[in-house]
């Protein structure tokens, strides 16, 4: 993911509404619409540093345009006149502050690398020292720059450990995408300084993998000291003169095996950022609520066959049209429209009753649905204590009515144990296992799942579903490295999916329905509030 961006929701579409009408679903669209103009001004990473302040002045121009346009087709009432200061308020509340937290003793205003170091330390890509200094004319370590460059692509190392740091996820994780090999940095040498030859390799490899395997031709200048350069990384050189990200010396020369400042480095990952990060292109978007169920049963504590078909009726009653997962990647990526009111029905786990009751009930209404397996347990029927799961057979069937597409939930990482017995909790790392095995593990049994979905139903997973909920910012990249488009929690709430924003379709949030007596349509409407 690269970097946050405000997710907004779009304003309904009724040109005239009364003051009874006037729901709260209007204020959120013009509270996100305005979040997301704040965003684009103060968050784009094109805009150098130290020009903030005058983006900063001519937002609330842009703020007011914005909220009277919206507001043109209503009526004029001290109700809505309320709504909008209330929004006005509350939008520039977001605002972060013209005073930028992130300072450092030793390194004042005039520095030429202050914009920069600043900058990135407010994103949280680079850290400084207890004492409240950077250090920016001390060498940056392998491990420092491998850290940051992690954090910049959505892999923040920061965030795993409960207490505690150490490089050692982040390190693991570039020798895992192919950024730098023990054969370029011994493993005992992570902790020394780096050389600008190796920066440059991980950058061009990190952010820019697709244009080095592309690029051919290079606008850069001549560069004096070629012969210092290890042959397999003057491609890379070149690219990043090209690029604008290295500015060498100016006798030319680029002087390869000397070491990286802290502050030569921050300005070259800021020139980096401003070519990698691309803002959203628009503020359209779609709300799509996921619903989430698991056994359809007439035991204690499930849904049961009467409440879902319910259920069903009710969201076809209301206007909500189910959707496929594949159908929000293709509107996130592609801009393909989606129907009035999405909704998407999803069952985790895969059990024989998902076939049996939901099934024929979808199919009769015309309604799709997305089933999570956990593929160890496809096909079991007449396993002691474990309620059964329908097989590859049934699941090609509903597959070829065009009503159920199978994703991932794992092939055997769906332990749990609320008494905490088991070694791993869902895709987490387990205590006894260091960062280079846990990533083997891992993309292992991912892979397991995609082949066996592969194999059997003729098209490969997008959606990755969390088994319970767990998640790291490093299963997010590793699952992204093997092909997945979107990722799903247990977390509650409705999404909002920006048209052109990717990012926007991992992490998404449902709304457990299991056992719920109520009306499913109603819980979903207290959730846009």
């Amino acid at each position: 993911m690269r970097g946050s961006v405000f997710r907004l929701k779009p304003a309904e579409n009724e040109s005239r509404q009364s003051v009874s009408k006037f729901r709260a679903p209007d204020l959120k669209a013009l509270f996100w619409k305005m979040r997301n103009l704040a965003s684009s001004f103060l968050k784009k990473a094109a805009l150098p540093p130290n020009e903030t302040a005058h983006a900063a002045k001519a937002f609330p121009k842009r703020f007011f345009e914005a909220a009277v346009s919206f507001f043109a087709a209503k009526k004029r009432t001290i109700f809505k006149i309320s709504a909008l200061l209330i929004c006005i308020i509350t939008a520039f509340a977001s605002l972060p502050s013209s005073d930028p937290p992130a300072r450092y003793n030793d390194v004042p205003e005039k520095h030429w690398a202050y914009p920069y170091i600043t900058y990135l330390s407010e994103k949280g890509f680079l850290r400084g020292y207890v004492g409240g200094n950077f250090s920016p004319d001390s060498s940056v370590t392998v491990a420092e720059f491998i850290a940051a460059a992690c954090r910049m692509t959505g892999m923040d190392d920061t965030k795993l450990e409960k207490s505690g740091y150490s490089p050692e996820a982040a390190i693991k994780y570039a020798n895992y995408m192919n950024w730098v090999k023990d054969k370029d940095v011994p493993s005992a040498d992570y902790s020394k300084p780096i050389t600008r030859e190796l920066a440059v390799k991980i950058a061009i490899t990190a952010f820019f993998p697709q244009i080095a395997k592309e690029a051919s031709v290079f606008l850069a200048p001549k560069i004096e000291n070629k012969n210092e350069i290890d042959p397999v990384n003057l491609k890379s050189i070149r690219l990043a003169y090209s690029m604008g990200i290295l500015t060498g010396y100016a006798d030319g020369a680029f002087k390869a095996k000397e070491n990286l400042s802290r502050a030569e480095a921050a300005a070259m990952l800021y020139r980096v950022w401003s070519k990698y990060y691309k803002e959203p292109s628009g503020l359209e978007s779609v709300t799509v609520p996921i619903l989430l169920y698991h056994h359809i049963s007439n035991s204690p504590g499930y849904t049961t066959p009467a409440k879902f078909r319910e259920d069903m009726e009710n969201l076809k009653k209301a206007g909500f049209s189910t959707i496929f997962y594949r159908d929000l990647y293709e509107y996130a990526a592609n801009g393909k429209e989606l129907p009035e009111k999405p909704v998407i029905v999803s069952f985790d786990d895969g059990y024989y009753s998902n076939y049996e009751h939901a099934y024929p009930v979808l199919k009769e209404l015309g309604m799709k649905a997305e089933i999570s397996v956990i593929g160890c347990w496809v096909g079991i029927k007449d396993h002691s204590g474990v309620i059964p799961h329908f097989g590859w057979s049934e699941a090609k069937e509903m597959y070829r009515s065009e009503t159920v597409h199978i994703e991932a939930h794992s092939y055997r990482m769906h332990d749990y144990d609320p008494n905490g017995k088991v070694t791993r909790h869902g895709v987490l790392k387990r205590q006894d296992e260091d960062y280079e095995r846990y990533i083997k593990a891992f993309v292992s049994d991912t892979k397991t799942i995609t082949s066996l979905i592969e194999e059997n139903m003729d098209y490969k997973p997008i959606a990755y579903t969390y088994p319970n909920g767990y998640n790291t910012p490093l299963s997010e990249k590793i699952l992204e490295s093997l092909g997945y488009k979107i990722t799903l929690t247990i977390n509650e709430g409705i999404n909002t999916i920006i048209k052109g924003d990717t990012s926007s379709l991992m992490h998404l949030k449902r709304i457990a329905v299991d056992n719920y007596k109520g009306d499913v349509v109603s819980l979903i409407n207290r959730r846009y509030i």
